[in-house]
């Protein structure tokens, strides 16, 4: 039996059944007592995992009062599907990311010390890499130099987008500073490389037996940045790089669409698919080319749908994310907007640790509201975002029974299609919501509409959404609240409570305009 009984445990139930699942009971099993396991495939119901019952959805109806644990990733669809159940009206569902438990004291000190070797390894002296490396391919792990993907001259043969001097525009906080920063936005460029091992969730590209080339934000220092995704296990700054040297699956060729993340909605839209917008000037040589894009795309309605706006005429192959790819002849396309995937130490950011092309941004606007049809439904002029909060719980009732006075209606797009959340956005004269993902809609809206963001003081000046903002014209302000942690993993799921005063008088000062 995994789980001790005690009366000191607290009784949940998991819903899920998957590795996601596996690994979580496996932190709580000190603090949690899991009465069972809750699972929509019906296969499974009946059976035990870890000597506790799996059970179909509805059982939940023997269990009063014990709170539900979603362990999987796909948190908003199964949510949504809880929630219709009458039979979980009362119950209290919760996203296993944002259960706080000893044991992820623990694994941070055990990654904090696992980092601190592998920056040693990193650090390799010259004389003592053949020993190191032997000891390494017995994990299959290998040593690489490290690049930049802007420095491989010889490799890029086209110029898609010259070089461009443009501004990254930090959070207009209200009554506080507002930083703006000059720029260099970089080439996009069109990158060929043979015999290139790939991952599906890196911008690291390992282009021969020596050398590993990443994509980085070139406004930030190495010192304080993290590429390690996908095949890219480790590095020290731009010194050597620990990579996953394993036999791969085999594509002839191919055009690589991807990313540092493919489960974040704003990645997705700003990072990783306006890349696209580049297909159709690709040289007729490579017209046979298939297009090589994460399978996840496909489990999310409204990036699915967006793919299909791009109208794309060459074959698409959709990868699983968990494995590497050797590609025989890849073509790199690098990204006009760039986001800095992870910061050592606190997740204190400057303003130009995000930058966005203006161009790509706009391109992005018009493809999908050219497809618009505004007069299908009527739309709220003022709109409350209000995300599920699996990540991050606050007093959003109370905030929404503030606004509510003003016209206000609640918008979860979470589970929407793109063009549905597009036009939401494109109709509303005011937008007033936590930060999030949610916000990369700003990208449709309406020129010269007001919003209010609020967001954790720790996060500095993180421009994501302030930077699209200035670009389509939307007066965007900001509220900060104090978390009370600076990791980037606490920051995501801090729970916290924002001043609902200050909220209800901007709306006030924006309405009397």
């Amino acid at each position: 039996m995994l789980f001790n009984k005690s009366s000191q445990l607290k009784k949940v139930i998991i819903f899920g059944t998957g590795s996601a699942a596996i690994k979580y009971v496996k932190r709580i099993r000190k603090t949690h007592e899991v009465i069972c396991f809750l699972d929509n495939n019906l296969a499974k119901n009946g059976t035990t995992l870890n000597g506790v019952s799996i059970c179909p959805p509805d059982d939940i109806k023997r269990f009063p009062n014990i709170p539900v644990i979603i362990a999987s990733d796909f948190f908003d669809e199964i949510y949504a599907q809880l929630k219709e159940n009458k039979n979980f009206l009362q119950t209290n569902i919760v996203y296993y990311r944002s259960v706080k438990t000893n044991e992820v004291l623990r694994e941070k000190i055990s990654l904090l010390i696992k980092g601190k070797v592998w920056d040693l390894i990193c650090n390799t002296p010259h004389f003592l890499m053949p020993i190191i490396q032997t000891l390494l391919k017995l994990s299959s792990l290998s040593l690489f130099r490290i690049g930049s993907l802007e420095d491989q001259h010889e490799h890029r043969i086209l110029t898609l987008r010259s070089e461009l001097q443009g501004t990254s525009v930090g959070p207009n906080f209200v009554n506080r500073r507002h930083n703006r920063l000059e720029v260099t936005i970089p080439t996009v460029g069109l990158y060929q490389f043979l015999n290139c091992q790939i991952s599906m969730l890196s911008r690291a590209f390992k282009i021969d037996s020596k050398s590993i080339v990443v994509e980085k934000i070139h406004t930030i220092s190495d010192e304080v940045t993290k590429y390690n995704k996908g095949h890219l296990i480790h590095h020290y700054q731009n010194k050597l790089a620990l990579v996953r040297d394993e036999q791969q699956n085999i594509l002839q060729n191919g055009i690589l669409i991807n990313g540092f993340y493919d489960k974040n909605y704003y990645h997705w839209v700003v990072d990783i698919l306006p890349q696209l917008q580049y297909i159709q000037e690709l040289p007729e040589k490579f017209k046979n080319f298939p297009i090589l894009i994460s399978n996840m795309s496909q489990k999310y309605k409204s990036i699915k749908e967006l793919i299909e706006l791009f109208n794309i005429e060459r074959e698409v192959i959709y990868l699983p994310s968990v494995n590497d790819y050797l590609v025989k002849n890849l073509l790199v396309i690098s990204s006009p907007n760039r986001c800095c995937p992870r910061i050592i130490g606190s997740a204190w950011s400057f303003a130009d640790y995000t930058y966005s092309r203006p161009e790509s941004i706009l391109y992005l606007r018009d493809l999908v509201l050219k497809q618009s049809n505004s007069s299908i439904e009527e739309y709220p002029k003022r709109i409350f975002l209000s995300p599920s909060m699996k990540h991050r719980k606050y007093n959003q009732g109370d905030v929404f029974h503030r606004l509510k006075k003003f016209g206000f209606v609640k918008f979860n797009p979470e589970n929407m299609g793109i063009m549905e959340q597009a036009l939401m956005f494109n109709r509303a004269e005011i937008i007033v919501g936590p930060t999030g993902a949610t916000w990369t809609n700003i990208i449709f809206a309406k020129h010269g509409a007001n919003a209010l963001c609020w967001m954790a003081e720790e996060w500095g000046d993180f421009s994501s959404f302030s930077n699209i903002a200035d670009i389509v014209g939307i007066n965007l302000n900001y509220l900060t609240y104090v978390a009370g942690v600076d990791d980037h993993i606490d920051l995501f799921s801090q729970e916290y409570v924002i001043d609902q005063q200050t909220i209800e008088n901007w709306v006030q000062g924006i309405t009397d305009k």
